[in-house]
């Protein structure tokens, strides 16, 4: 989801998208600051750590686990998880109950 200016740009008046593409034309700090922005929400959103806790979390709530359960993310916050970089593929340790 982009987060206008935050993480990108969303206006439907294209004098504003044309503004804004030009300024971050001149301003590479401000383009790198947005594009970083958007590659940690997009992991935070849709990271294999994230789709993996997920999933886990579900059948640990379907077998009616509340404590003990196997996990493959840590059970922390999102914000605070490490993901890997794009493209890379890391093992996931299990715990055991």
């Amino acid at each position: 989801m982009i987060d206008s200016g935050r993480n990108g740009y969303v206006d439907t008046r294209l004098p504003n998208l044309v503004g804004t593409m030009r300024e971050l034309l001149r301003d590479h700090g401000l383009a790198a600051e947005w594009g970083r922005a958007g590659q940690r929400d997009a992991r935070e959103r849709f990271g294999i750590a994230r789709f993996v806790a997920d999933w886990l979390a579900v059948f640990d709530r379907v077998a009616g686990r509340r404590s003990g359960f196997v996990s493959a993310a840590p059970r922390t916050p999102l914000k605070q998880r490490q993901q890997p970089a794009l493209g890379q593929v890391q093992p996931i340790p299990l715990r055991r109950a």
